[in-house]
């Protein structure tokens, strides 16, 4: 199976709702599909002149049907039937899986939706200030990497076979 390349549409203004691209993205929350089929995605990025407050009222003004997660600094708007944690949920319930014997490996802000849906998340590194948080605030539902970048994914990928593993 091959992979399909997802339209992105970038917005540099206050109010995405002001782009006509937005269009695309709302006839999908108003026609919803299976989960994660949307083939799209309209990322918001943060304006120099504005604050991450002020990108988070953007966040909070999102019209019905229509969810978003922060990602490396933007906001991503997809349809609230699609996005990681409606595939996770489908894919686990579609395979007879639970969520204790779930696990991912993340790394930002739009991840932490996902790492709630399953047992446990290893991450690389700490991306951002909402990570840390996640993190601090369930210690024993994450795996942080002692080193970064590269050698980080690969103590991850290292820890998660010895653990399951383990498990056998």
């Amino acid at each position: 199976m091959g992979s399909v390349e997802m339209p992105v549409w970038y917005c540099p203004a206050a109010d995405p709702t002001s782009d006509p691209s937005l269009r695309a993205l709302l006839m999908c929350a108003v026609n919803p599909l299976p989960p994660f089929s949307c083939p799209v995605l309209f990322r918001v990025k943060q304006p120099s002149n504005q604050t991450a407050t002020d990108l988070a009222a953007l966040q909070q003004r999102a019209p019905q049907g229509v969810t978003s997660a922060g990602n490396l600094g933007a906001l991503d708007f997809f349809p609230a039937t699609s996005g990681k944690e409606n595939a996770a949920r489908y894919l686990m319930q579609h395979f007879a899986v639970v969520p204790e014997d779930s696990v991912l490996m993340c790394d930002d802000d739009n991840d932490l939706g996902l790492a709630a849906c399953v047992s446990k998340a290893y991450l690389p590194g700490i991306t951002a200030p909402s990570v840390q948080a996640a993190v601090d605030a369930a210690p024993e539902r994450f795996y942080v990497s002692q080193h970064k970048g590269w050698r980080g994914t690969e103590e991850v990928l290292k820890v998660l076979v010895e653990e399951r593993l383990a498990e056998l």
